[in-house]
């Protein structure tokens, strides 16, 4: 049974970041990705309430990492008035998916094949999905972690420039580097948790592990950069990364999602950090202050932040490995 209850933007967004919506990326049509994503917060999330235009918009921009607008959002309801119920609430259009938009979705989602087919395809994925997690729970336990978020920088204009398709393998191939530039042989645990819109999260144990993989992704968005230059590719093409690393407790549910007010802190403050190439929070750097007093790093004050849960400003950092 759905709940009727009115949820917080901001509850919504933690919620979304927990769903698998990858299959958006295969839907063409700006009103089908929005019956989608109104779909997946019905169906998969349990809720029932209006979702403010701004509240999509949202959702399509920091965390699917597609560039939307209420504007657009508007404009792309006036044909699917069948399949959504809408409302003005507070001044601003609200909406929620109907039953022929559900089944509207589901004829796109679902290629055609037999029941039987179905049903086979689903004890396979159910059962990969349960070998997974016994994998990664094995792996993951709770504890103290470097938590760390990492970006597409310039995400956003790009894809108002580029093909939405081409946008799309974009993204996909820099969360595929970020994976791909994991330490060989790292000196502790290292670990790709989740994609995040256009970007990825990730946990370490180990400081220098991280520096390796900041370096190896830095390596592979700079081959992938001369490619373009040598295809003679658009600028919006290239790749370059924002990573951000803060320090803190992690538990784990039952469905090894996150659960850790380090990660909520870590996602709200990364808008603080502009474009820098690799940040941290002042947590980080209390513990890495040998090795910037060593020469390894060097350190630049941002400026000052407050952290979701405290009272006081901290301070966040640049820091660059020479």
């Amino acid at each position: 049974m759905t709940s009727k209850k009115k949820i917080s933007e901001e509850q919504l967004l933690k919620k979304i970041r927990n769903i698998d919506a990858s299959s958006i990326y295969e839907i063409k049509k700006i009103s089908d990705k929005i019956l989608y994503v109104l779909e997946i917060i019905k169906t998969d999330l349990k809720i029932d309430s209006f979702i403010p235009i701004s509240a999509l918009s949202t959702i399509f921009v920091d965390v699917l990492g597609i560039s939307v607008t209420p504007r657009v959002i508007t404009n792309a309801l006036n044909p699917i008035k069948t399949k959504i119920h809408r409302q003005d609430l507070e001044g601003e259009i609200s909406c929620k998916i109907m039953r022929d938009g559900i089944s509207h979705i589901s004829k796109i989602i679902q290629k055609p094949t037999t029941s039987k087919k179905i049903r086979s395809e689903k004890i396979l994925s159910s059962a990969i999905h349960t070998i997974t997690q016994m994998g990664i729970n094995k792996e993951m336990n709770p504890g103290l972690y470097y938590i760390v978020i990492v970006d597409l920088a310039h995400s956003t204009e790009a894809s108002t420039k580029l093909d939405p398709t081409e946008n799309t393998n974009r993204i996909k191939e820099f969360i595929e580097i970020t994976q791909n530039a994991l330490p060989k042989k790292p000196k502790n645990f290292a670990k790709f948790v989740k994609a995040n819109g256009d970007g990825a999260l990730f946990f370490f144990y180990n400081f220098e592990d991280i520096l390796q993989w900041a370096r190896n992704i830095d390596r592979l968005c700079n081959g992938y950069n001369q490619k373009c230059i040598d295809e003679k590719k658009q600028d919006e093409y290239q790749m370059f990364s924002k990573k951000i690393v803060h320090l803190g407790e992690v538990q784990f549910d039952d469905v090894y999602n996150p659960i850790s007010l380090a990660v909520n802190q870590i996602f709200k403050i990364e808008k603080e950090f502009g474009r820098v190439n690799l940040g941290i929070t002042e947590a980080v750097f209390q513990v890495i202050i040998p090795r910037i007093e060593s020469g390894q790093l060097s350190h630049k004050l941002i400026k000052k932040v407050t952290l979701d849960g405290e009272k006081n400003p901290k301070p966040i950092w640049e820091i660059g490995y020479n």
